[in-house]
């Protein structure tokens, strides 16, 4: 569960990750890569997309946009030369959220049942990034 594609105006891995903090300012961006590598084509996993990685190299895009990876995943993506950009699962998962719950309430008031499509708009990121000791 994934997309992949050709990013509207290509540049590299640094203006990738600039875009994407602009896109999600409180999260902890994780990068493997070297920022001056071009970017054009990328895939994208909300949640935990590790999973995908040997698919994602595959499928030759030159970065992977996810949350949740783990050491030995950055390591194979480095080997691969597949850049990472790492959300962190909360970031990268909310951003479906909305768009999901409108195609649900357009699904339920097309069927004719109703029903109530809710989100959980007070649901926060449970880790805080800190510098030192806690």
């Amino acid at each position: 569960m994934g997309a992949e594609g050709e990013l509207p105006e290509p540049g590299s891995l640094e203006s990738l990750v600039a875009r994407l903090q602009r896109l999600f300012p409180s999260a902890p961006l994780r990068v493997v890569g070297d920022g001056r590598r071009p970017v054009s084509r990328i895939g994208l996993c909300t949640g935990s997309g590790a999973g995908f990685i040997e698919k994602v190299i595959e499928s030759g895009c030159d970065a992977f946009v996810s949350g949740d990876f783990k050491y030995h995943e950055a390591r194979r993506a480095e080997e691969a030369g597949l850049a990472l950009v790492d959300l962190g699962h909360f970031a990268s998962e909310r951003l479906i959220v909305e768009p999901l719950a409108e195609a649900l309430r357009a699904a339920v008031a097309s069927s004719g049942v109703g029903g109530e499509i809710l989100t959980a708009g007070d649901e926060h990121e449970p880790f805080r990034s800190v510098v030192g000791v806690c």
